[in-house]
């Protein structure tokens, strides 16, 4: 089935059908619930339009009971009274068979006699004060929705009281009074958008995080006033980087985000859909500089790579490789937090060579992460220059190349990485099972694994024990006797040959 035409009229459903019907009862009974509570009686108005309003309102009241002067009272006077006249008549039937829809708030209405939508509709669904409000717009008061009251202020700009604490309830924020101004804010500090009424001294304060994905927190605040147009409030992203660094001229001095705030002023856009259009622009901005410069979530380091790489509060490793390249690169480089880590992989594509050459070497063809990379390698030349000065063999037999390994590993890196050797061999033999246990009690882990061993195993280990402690904690120039001296003590015939 086709749908409906632009009206969008549409069977009544039982939930709309029934609120209408409370809310003629409602209004009926006291139609002073749809007016607004008047602020004060110096409002600057000439005119009172409200007072107006409630004439109209109250006259239709009075007729109530006749429903043939309803019926014409649905089709003549103003808006006000026709829409009013019409909500009494739908509650008379007590039913709604047809529903429209307001296409800019949703809300549902029937369409009885001749006033304009936006008026049956505000009738219709005058518990929402929001929606209420609809009715007032063309009146050139202000007029506040405060909880579930309308109040007017007439041409005055102070807000109501109570309209502050109403609005952050509906916005999530809190509340407080500075220099005179009423302050709407998250709370988290670092805000980034800011909304207010210079007018009536109200301001609202977002951080990036408390910005929503999904709404406009600008509409949402003009739609609890009325007579207050989107181009009164004033905008401000907050999004340019704080200078960290002294330079001769600011990238971002001059940048413009005119572009990002005018759709979010024209409620089309969301809080984050605004503050990534604002990035956007200033990352832009950055792209198009002939100079490289550096970011850390706000702070502009400028093209100052020594104060960007001292923020970064790099390791020895991590300063060395920076240290090669920064002053070498001409591109930007921002990084969310202040990480090493991410420099370098920010840098490696185009500089690893460099970096590697730092700790010594060419990059390995890996798929680590350039950081892990950088202090593998220097790990492996700490591990070749600390080995450098023990005798070097070609090759060794079974029993003398498992203690070499563990000595190698523990005087390297330490009992850790020699008891990862240790376990690492797949041996079945006593001899070497016994050698190995050995090692491990020198080291002092063998009691992560004893039962892997048997009791015969570790008796002889505990033989071993001594020698394999020589080994371990042994000098250059005695090293070779000691290996051979370990393995002759497993009761083996192997000949360490001389390195």
């Amino acid at each position: 089935m086709g749908r409906h035409g632009r009206s969008g009229i549409k069977s009544a459903p039982k939930t709309a059908e029934t609120r209408i019907l409370a809310n003629a009862k409602a209004l009926m009974e006291n139609p002073e619930l749809f007016l607004p509570l008047c602020n004060s009686k110096k409002c600057g108005k000439l005119f009172c339009p409200i007072a107006s309003a409630r004439r109209g309102i109250l006259g239709v009241n009075a007729i109530s009971s006749d429903e043939k002067k309803l019926e014409r009272a649905s089709k003549h006077g103003s808006d006000f009274a026709k829409a009013y006249a019409g909500l009494l008549l739908i509650g008379k039937s007590g039913k709604v068979p047809y529903i429209a829809t307001d296409p800019g708030t949703k809300a549902p209405f029937a369409v009885r006699g001749t006033a304009k939508h936006q008026f049956s509709m505000a009738f219709q669904n005058f518990d929402e004060p929001e929606l209420r409000l609809k009715a007032f717009a063309n009146t050139g008061c202000k007029i506040y929705a405060v909880g579930d009251k309308l109040v007017c202020c007439g041409k005055s700009n102070a807000l109501p009281q109570g309209f502050a604490q109403s609005a952050a309830e509906k916005l999530d924020l809190k509340v407080r009074q500075e220099s005179g101004k009423e302050k709407l804010e998250c709370g988290c500090g670092n805000y980034v958008l800011s909304i207010s009424l210079p007018s009536a001294s109200l301001e609202i304060s977002l951080c990036e995080k408390c910005a929503s994905e999904t709404e406009n927190t600008l509409g949402i605040l003009i739609g609890s006033i009325s007579g207050i147009r989107g181009a009164d409030f004033k905008i401000e992203v907050k999004m340019k980087p704080e200078c960290a660094s002294k330079c001769a001229s600011c990238i971002y001095e001059k940048t413009d985000i005119a572009n990002a705030i005018n759709p979010y002023s024209a409620r089309a856009v969301t809080d984050t859909a605004l503050l990534k259009s604002a990035a956007n622009i200033l990352e832009d901005c950055a792209s198009k500089s002939r100079l490289p410069h550096f970011l850390v979530g706000r702070k502009c380091f400028g093209p100052d790579w020594r104060a960007f790489l001292v923020f970064l509060k790099p390791d020895e490793v991590q300063r060395k490789a920076l240290e090669a390249v920064l002053p070498k690169c001409k591109k930007s480089i921002s990084l969310e937090e202040p990480n090493a880590a991410k420099a370098i992989e920010a840098l490696w594509g185009e500089f690893s060579d460099e970096m590697a050459m730092t700790v010594g070497g060419e990059p390995p063809k890996t798929q680590a992460h350039p950081d892990q990379v950088l202090h593998e390698m220097q790990r492996g030349a700490e591990r070749a220059r600390i080995l450098e000065e023990y005798p070097k063999y070609v090759k060794l037999p079974e029993l003398a190349s498992i203690a070499d390994a563990i000595a190698r590993a523990y005087k390297a890196e330490g009992p850790e990485a020699a008891a990862s050797a240790a376990m690492s061999f797949p041996v079945h033999d006593t001899r070497a099972k016994s050698l190995i246990y050995g090692f491990l009690m020198a080291i002092g882990s063998a009691g992560q694994t004893e039962w892997k061993y048997s009791r015969e195993e570790k008796e002889f280990g505990a033989i071993l024990r001594e020698k394999a402690k020589a080994l371990l904690d042994s000098k250059s120039e005695e090293y070779h006797a000691l290996l051979q001296e370990t393995v002759a003590l497993t009761g083996s015939n192997e000949i360490v040959p001389e390195p």
